[in-house]
């Protein structure tokens, strides 16, 4: 600060303080609403979610979960698909369309005669009958 030596000084320096004293008020006022408009319901919760989501301890545990949830229901569809007995009904359909397309490719043929007569006369508690006998509709 400089030394006043007369009125005129004095009236100087009153007048840069109170230009000084305005500066820092419409700061202040500034800064005020900034804080007001930072402590909005809507804000607080955007910026309480960028910061957790630039935090990289977050971002592991999300995508870890993530990850967790879709490999759980990969899992438990697979499970469902995989049974044995949806297993056995998809070998079953596959041997049956592919032993009528042999039979009605050619019906007079002996691989296509032979096929119909084990088709027909495999005992019904043999193991191999839901693979060979004929399909019920």
């Amino acid at each position: 600060m400089r030394k006043l030596e007369n009125a005129a000084d004095l009236k100087q320096a009153m007048a840069e303080l109170n230009a000084r004293a305005d500066v820092k008020k419409q700061e202040i006022k500034a800064e005020f609403s900034q804080v007001k408009e930072n402590l909005q319901f809507k804000n607080v919760i955007k910026n309480t979610y960028s910061r957790l989501a630039e935090t990289p301890e977050i971002q592991r545990t999300v995508v870890n979960t993530a990850v967790g949830m879709v490999l759980g229901y990969a899992t438990n569809l697979f499970q469902k698909i995989l049974r044995e007995d949806s297993l056995n009904r998809l070998t079953q359909n596959i041997v049956h369309t592919q032993l009528d397309k042999i039979e009605r490719k050619d019906p007079n043929s002996k691989a296509a005669k032979i096929l119909s007569l084990v088709r027909t006369n495999i005992p019904h508690d043999s193991t191999l009958h839901p693979f060979l006998g004929y399909k019920r509709y």
